[in-house]
């Protein structure tokens, strides 16, 4: 229940984001153990971009470039 919700509002913020304020990609930076947080970027039409180091760890760059 509470990654649907999340995956709901995630929907909502990057519609937000592409369509009211014209934003031309959205930018995830996920922890690579955190499964539920790499599914919901991926239902929401964001890939996997790239591993960086950030906080003294590896994270990943998840993006979706807009459409518009």
């Amino acid at each position: 229940m509470g990654e649907r919700l999340c995956a709901r509002s995630s929907s909502g913020l990057s519609g937000h984001g592409f369509n009211e304020r014209q934003f031309g990609k959205m930018t995830a930076l996920i922890d690579p153990g955190n499964k539920a947080s790499i599914r919901v970027a991926e239902k929401i039409g964001m890939h996997y971009s790239k591993t960086i180091r950030k906080w003294n760890k590896p994270i990943e760059v998840y993006e979706r470039k807009s459409y518009n």
